[in-house]
Order: structure tokens, then sequence, then C-alpha cells
């Protein structure tokens, strides 16, 4: 896969586009405490 980065909020989110598809990726780190982390992927 080849990507590029379009926003990295730490640690909140990381999104990124893929050139041969065209395709938006977001994911989302949410700290649920006591060592777990949500991560949601749209």
């Amino acid at each position: 896969m080849v990507a590029t980065f379009t926003e990295v909020v730490p640690p909140e989110r990381l999104a990124w586009v893929e050139p041969a598809t065209g395709m938006h990726t977001t994911s989302t780190l949410d700290d649920l405490g006591d060592g777990r982390t949500a991560v949601v992927i749209h």
C-alpha cells in the first residue's frame, strides 16, 4: 500500500489517502483508561 497522510493529530487521529484507489481513511483513537484504547476506522 502507498498512502499519503492528510492529517496527524497525536494521539487522537490519523488520516490518509491512497492515490491508487482514491480511498480516504481516518483512524480515531480514544483512551478508555486502564490501558485500553478504542480504535474506530472510517
